[in-house]
Parts: structure tokens; sequence; C-alpha cells
């Protein structure tokens, strides 16, 4: 499979856009410099060591939507503690940070923010730098489910017709550059010129 190599600002778009996915309810500033960095930011919300998780996955070589991309070198997420929170972890009297949050939420002080059907435990085991699989289908399904909201009537048979013959991945890859009625008629090609 080719690797298509792309700029900080590419990895940086996706990197925003499977954070909204996973955790909606955050707000996270992703910005890029020129170069290969990438840098998060956030305030309270997830642990680091979660969007850790996820951004590990973007360094160097990666798989997206089924295509291998060689991005950001450098990808760093920094958390951001409001004052409330700060003050809580003090009174644990615990040093190491993420300890003494685990421990708010085991004890119902505050409220533990976890990202939607995500499973870390799939890749936890496995060495850095290696392409881990992202939830491409929930991804796509919530891309196409965005856009179907905004369509016309006509725009929603052509779709309905289009996913008939052509699976979810090859649908979210094409509307990321094409309009339905494009799409369309490029499906009505392969199917009725071959």
């Amino acid at each position: 499979m080719k690797v298509i190599k792309e700029t900080a600002a590419a990895t940086a778009q996706k990197i925003e856009t499977i954070l909204e996915k996973i955790f909606p309810e955050i707000e996270f500033s992703v910005s890029h410099e020129k170069g290969s960095l990438v840098t998060v930011n956030w305030e309270d919300g997830p642990l680091t060591s979660d969007i850790q998780q996820i951004l590990d996955q973007f360094r160097f070589e990666y798989e997206w939507f089924g295509q291998r991309y060689i991005g950001a070198k450098h990808i760093y997420g920094y958390r951001h503690l409001s004052d409330r929170l700060q003050g809580l972890l003090q009174q644990t009297g615990l040093v190491d940070q993420e300890a003494a949050e685990r421990q708010l939420i085991e004890n119902g002080i505050i409220q533990a923010t976890l990202p939607q059907e995500w499973r870390p435990e799939e890749t936890e085991n496995q060495p850095k730098g290696r392409v881990f699989a992202f939830p491409t289908r929930i991804i796509h399904a919530r891309l196409i489910e965005d856009l179907s909201a905004s369509m016309t009537p006509e725009q929603k048979l052509k779709f309905q017709l289009i996913q008939q013959f052509v699976s979810l991945d090859q649908v979210a890859d094409y509307l990321n550059d094409m309009t339905i009625d494009e799409m369309f008629r490029i499906v009505a090609e392969q199917l009725y010129l071959e």
C-alpha cells in the first residue's frame, strides 16, 4: 500500500476530527506549526494518558480510512486544570496527579470523562510505532449521519441508493472529495459502463 506524506496541518485536522468524535463534550484546541509539530490543548476533561494514547497513534506512519500516511513526528498534548480541579487534587495529598484524580473519580467527587465507543485496552499492550486500527466504522457512520441532516430530499434518495452499492468506507472516502451528485454519477458510471 502506498504511503502518503502529509503536512502537520493535515495530521492536526485528523486528530481534531477523532477527538471530536470520541470526546464530543470537550473543547480541544489543536494547532500545528511548520515542520512536523502538532499540539493539543484542553481543560479538565479526559485524563492526559487517555488523550496521549490517541495522539501516539498519529506519530510517524499511521492508517486513516484505509490509507497509510506519514505526518507529524512531534505530537504533544497539554491538559490544563481549572482552579477547582487543582484544589480537589491537592486535597487528596497524593503527588501523582493522575492517581489523585482517579481516587476522586472512584469516590464520586468528580465525574470521569470517558471516551465514547473507544476501547483503549485493545492498544495498551502493543508496542509504540505500530499502526493501530481506529474505530473507522464508527467515525464514518457519524460523519455520514452529520452530513445527511443537511441534505435535500433528492440528495437523500441518491445517497441511499449509493449506499446500496458502495461500502461505508468508500462512501466516507468519496465524501472527502466530492458532492453527493458527483458521487452518484461516478457510482452510476461504474455500474452501467462496466
